[in-house]
């Protein structure tokens, strides 16, 4: 079940987003993955990805994965761990995120090798996911 819904994702997001074929393939697994996991016809609605893809921009494309981390509009750390392993394996040494934290309002936050701030968006914490940091590995 799991390879046919992998195929009928990836043919979807080939149909509908123009240029995905054409993305290096950990970018092209990260938004599989993506797909899986919020369901390929919301990954097609994205606006900022769909002009990542269509002007090849592979940080934007990236990052726009990364605010996805979230259990009915909750967010939880262990999914952005997630994101952020896809980003780190689609990434050639650009945007390489090294931890997340979660605060205890819900804020993820990713940072970069310099203790940068990457990418941060708030959303109320989900009840079952404890706030903290998590080395990315």
């Amino acid at each position: 079940a799991r390879r046919m819904a992998v195929r009928y994702d990836s043919a979807t997001l080939n149909v509908n987003l123009k240029g995905f074929v054409l993305l290096p393939v950990g970018l092209q697994v990260m938004l599989l993955d993506l797909a899986y996991n919020v369901g390929v016809h919301k990954v097609i609605r994205f606006k900022k990805l769909r002009a990542g893809i269509a002007s090849s921009d592979y940080p934007a494309i990236r990052m726009e994965t990364l605010d996805t981390a979230n259990v009915r509009g909750k967010t939880v750390k262990g999914i952005a761990v997630r994101r952020a392993r896809m980003v780190n394996l689609s990434s050639e040494d650009e945007d390489i995120i090294t931890f997340v934290q979660q605060d205890e309002d819900g804020t993820i936050t990713y940072f970069g090798i310099d203790e940068s701030v990457l990418k941060q968006y708030r959303r109320d914490r989900h009840p079952n996911s404890t706030p903290g940091i998590v080395e990315i590995s």
